[in-house]
């Protein structure tokens, strides 16, 4: 998997010399990245769920594991079982939930091959029913 990028001179010096082409780029990223290295990283650290195929970014723990998050918007953190809560620091690595109104949760809890989440959790809910609708083909 390739580090979170923002390592080509681009993406480095882009906040100083004010180079149009390096954007901020919000959810998951939180950080400077310009078109090249946000398409490399991207195409990279997105991965097949092992269950339903669906393609999913893949983000590494502290501690070295994969792990394939859901979705590309935030979920508000009280809508969310605690244990479930996950974010995504600035340096591309996903931690266990520290607080913040946001998370996002791994794709395993809402994967459409598996049993609808709890219904005291709509949000999880709405996901599941989304992973469950078939993609058109391409």
């Amino acid at each position: 998997m390739a580090d979170m990028g923002g390592n080509c001179g681009r993406c480095a010096a882009g906040s100083e010399t004010g180079n149009d082409t390096v954007r901020h780029r919000a959810w998951p990223w939180q950080g400077l990245l310009c078109p090249d290295c946000w398409t490399d990283w991207e195409r990279l650290n997105t991965a097949p769920c092992p269950e339903c195929g669906a393609g999913k970014p893949r983000y590494r723990t502290a501690d070295g594991q994969l792990i394939l998050l859901e979705g590309h918007s935030p979920l508000p953190a009280a809508q969310v079982p605690a244990d479930e809560r996950w974010c995504v620091g600035p340096d591309g690595r996903a931690a266990r939930h520290r607080g913040e109104a946001e998370c996002c949760v791994e794709h395993r809890i809402v994967c459409r091959l598996r049993a609808r989440p709890d219904d005291r959790y709509p949000a999880l809910v709405t996901l599941w029913r989304a992973n469950s609708i078939p993609s058109p083909p391409r």
